[in-house]
């Protein structure tokens, strides 16, 4: 969670470079499905943002993204998963 919304606050902070306004939101669903970060363009464009620390991927970390692309497909125009080392997988 801590790199997550580190990750959140950073990307906010770079922003500021876009044309128009931007809104921010987090997907999660009934089934707690979610995605961390997804911003919207004045248009309804979305980018949609997964962020993983941990030390290895599996195709359950992209659930999120698939579920959200079930819901807004035409509106998305990117996704990413962002995968990170664990702090602790660094020093050791």
């Amino acid at each position: 969670m801590a790199f997550e919304s580190f990750f959140y606050n950073e990307l906010r902070k770079q922003v500021m470079w876009v044309e128009g306004p931007l809104n921010f939101y987090h997907y999660r669903d009934k089934d707690k499905v979610e995605v961390d970060v997804i911003f919207e363009n004045a248009r309804g464009d979305c980018s949609v943002v997964e962020v993983k620390a941990a030390a290895t991927l599996n195709v359950k970390d992209f659930c999120g993204l698939k579920r959200f692309q079930s819901v807004a497909d035409a509106r998305i125009k990117i996704s990413v998963l962002i995968y990170a080392l664990p702090l602790g997988a660094i020093w050791s």
